[in-house]
């Protein structure tokens, strides 16, 4: 792949609209169905007939024509009046009806709000520092990578079904005000020892039930190189994570199994492939500053971006104004609010941070009142003490959620004052809640016989993985956290951070220290049984798996997007009349697709020593040309790379082209008529 391709693509929306159709028709299985509406960013709710909408804003960024496309999408669309900023910098919307969902994937696109590949077993959405191009301490702004990244990936064949989503962050300085350590893939601006800029990439991080830090996968590589160095990385996880077992597909769990130096090596085999066919044309460059150092030392400083009190100077001398959102909710007023600030020249930039607020780049010194004057008149504020608390939506909206994580938020604005909490309503990573410094985990305990909600205490994260504490009955979290808060304040050392102090007391001292805020008496449990603000008999009430994992494309159809990444690859090969390189592409896409064909047509998944002869097998009379076509091109790829000649090359390309539309539309006829079969057999059942 070596195109860089807008974001928004009216054309796919009126694909949508028409898969949609035939769902609903009954010309489509739901299965299918599912992924299409995943990659536009649609999940179902745990409401049934109701949906959320997820964007794709790289980096965060809004402008004000967004900010009012979103504002009118809020208004028409959705029943909750409210959109929601996400932990990746995403906006989501709620309760939203499924038939109306192309016309507002058509509202948000005419705004310039892109929804697709936000959700679904793909590159999602590209975070960054939340002072990207205006934090003091930055060596590069990392704007122009995120954005490239975003592009260049979007609808490319191998993220349209990888095995699990992909992550990816950029942190501007060592300070890793991203969190670079948590993703899947991360980008960490560095040096090399001539001064030459690029990154040192990070690997196979992540959260969720089974949390892993990342590894460093290369100290450094070029900043011309990023994207060959990305599209290596989806290669092997396209390749080889698992498949069937969706709790260990996630990339972090591809490097355990390998371990770290053996995915190190594969990744440098493939990297080399996807460096030499990419066209260096197409490769984002930022703008370094000399006077930063890659090494310098923050001495364990809390993410700046993440808790700015007060407006700070940027660059050029303009100001950078923190807002602070309570649960990162935003209602159209504001939204539209928002866009006229930007409009009036109060700001000149708008971005949704990872910690579910904004910050307005680019203020004028000479409208900092002004500014700060508007922003209340909309509700809203610069940051005050104990804000930061972030969260998932929790059993609102969620078919994981377990507990009210929104409401458990609220309750506990303000009652910490310097530490970060996250509040997640299970046990997935979606509030960052392992990497809190106080992070709080949904679940159900079972006392006397009945299930109270409670939250599993993590302690001390950030650069590590927080410490397991006890767990806590809902209602009294609040207290719990109080009383941590004391503790630290009374009994660190000097200055010591809530992240040292946490691990040098140790996991024994939280559960000795809330052991009175642990212990449930049975006369308690009906006070206990009922969750934060909720009047109602507490029960676990998740509904399976949810939707965050994603639909699995059919492993037929699967094998067809690695076809169509070797067509692109050979593409970029021949550009540059590398045709040694260029024919084994078109023999890997060749027999991709022959396998394809195979599945399609009910044979099983074989060697390519035995793929021409179970093709003949396998394929009717009707079909037995592609399987004697098959063998004469593998032959003819195989004496070409033998002995190459470029005069050759184009009559071979012609003919692997032709033969593989012939196999992909006898797939489609094979899989129309499985899927009618399927169908048949359901009716009479």
């Amino acid at each position: 792949m070596n195109q860089i391709t807008p974001l928004i693509d009216h054309s796919d929306i009126n694909h949508y609209e028409t898969l949609l159709a035939d769902f609903q028709e009954g010309r489509l299985d739901s299965h299918s169905f599912v992924g299409e509406r995943l990659l536009r960013g649609i999940y179902a709710q745990r409401q049934e007939g109701w949906y959320m909408l997820r964007t794709k804003l790289p980096g965060g960024n809004l402008d004000a024509t967004q900010l009012r496309g979103l504002a009118e999408a809020v208004q028409t669309y959705t029943q909750m009046g409210d959109a929601h900023i996400t932990t990746r910098q995403d906006i989501q919307l709620y309760h939203i009806a499924l038939d109306d969902t192309p016309a507002l994937l058509r509202l948000l696109a005419q705004h310039g709000v892109a929804t697709r590949e936000a959700g679904g077993n793909t590159i999602r959405n590209v975070t960054t520092c939340a002072l990207a191009g205006a934090c003091p301490h930055e060596l590069v702004d990392v704007e122009p990578y995120a954005a490239a990244v975003s592009r260049y990936f979007l609808h490319h064949p191998l993220t349209q079904s990888l095995p699990r989503k992909l992550k990816i962050a950029f942190s501007g300085c060592i300070r890793d005000c991203a969190r670079c350590n948590t993703h899947d893939l991360a980008f960490i601006p560095t040096r090399d020892a001539n001064g030459h800029p690029g990154f040192k990439v990070l690997a196979g991080g992540g959260l969720g039930a089974k949390p892993h830090l990342a590894i460093v996968l290369e100290q450094f590589i070029d900043e011309l190189d990023l994207l060959p160095a990305i599209e290596a990385v989806v290669v092997l996880h396209d390749k080889y994570s698992d498949r069937d077992r969706r709790t260990r597909s996630r990339l972090k769990f591809l490097v355990d199994r390998f371990g770290a130096e053996n995915f190190g090596e594969k990744f440098r085999t493939e990297f080399k492939r996807t460096r030499s066919a990419f066209d260096i044309s197409n490769a984002p460059t930022g703008r370094w500053r000399a006077n930063q150092e890659s090494n310098a030392d923050w001495e364990g400083q809390n993410p700046a971006c993440l808790k700015q009190p007060t407006p700070m100077a940027w660059h050029d001398g303009s100001l950078v104004v923190p807002v602070s959102l309570l649960g990162g909710a935003l209602n159209a007023q504001q939204l539209q609010g928002l866009a006229q600030l930007l409009d009036d020249g109060d700001a000149a930039r708008l971005r949704a941070t990872q910690a579910q607020n904004l910050v307005l780049l680019g203020v004028p010194e000479a409208r900092r009142e002004t500014c700060l004057e508007k922003l209340a008149a909309l509700s809203l504020s610069l940051p005050e003490s104990g804000d930061d608390v972030v969260n998932c939506p929790g059993i609102e909206t969620c078919p994981l959620g377990i507990t009210t994580s929104r409401r458990m938020a609220r309750s506990l604005a303000g009652t910490a004052p310097g530490l970060r909490l996250g509040v997640n309503g299970c046990h997935n990573g979606c509030a960052n809640a392992e990497v809190s410094d106080i992070g709080l985990i949904g679940k159900a305990r079972r006392h006397h016989g009945q299930m109270v909600p409670s939250y599993a205490l993590r302690l001390g994260g950030g650069d590590e993985l927080g410490i397991a504490g006890p767990d806590i009955p809902a209602v009294r979290t609040p207290a719990a956290i109080r009383q941590v808060r004391e503790a630290w304040l009374n009994h660190r050392n000097d200055d010591e951070s809530f992240p040292a102090w946490s691990r040098r007391k140790g996991g024994n001292y939280f559960h000795t220290l809330l052991e009175s805020l642990t212990a449930v008496s049975k006369s308690e449990i009906p006070f206990l049984s009922r969750d934060q603000g909720d009047s109602t008999l507490f029960r676990v009430t998740a509904v399976g798996m949810g939707e965050c994992a994603g639909s699995q494309a059919s492993p037929d159809a699967q094998l067809l997007l690695s076809a169509a990444y070797e067509s692109t690859l050979a593409q970029a090969f021949l550009a540059k009349r590398k045709y040694v390189e260029a024919s084994e592409c078109l023999r890997n896409r060749m027999q991709l697709t022959g396998r394809a064909l195979l599945l399609a047509a009910g044979g099983e998944d074989g060697t390519p020593e035995t793929l021409s002869t179970d093709l003949a097998k396998a394929l009717t009379s009707e079909d037995s040309h592609l399987a004697a076509g098959f063998a004469e091109l593998e032959q003819a790829l195989g004496d070409f790379s033998a002995d190459p000649d470029e005069i050759l090359f184009p009559g071979l390309l012609r003919q692997t082209d032709e033969w593989v539309e012939s196999a992909r539309s006898s797939c489609r006829i094979l899989q129309t008529l499985d899927h009618q079969s399927d169908i048949t057999s359901r009716a009479s059942m």
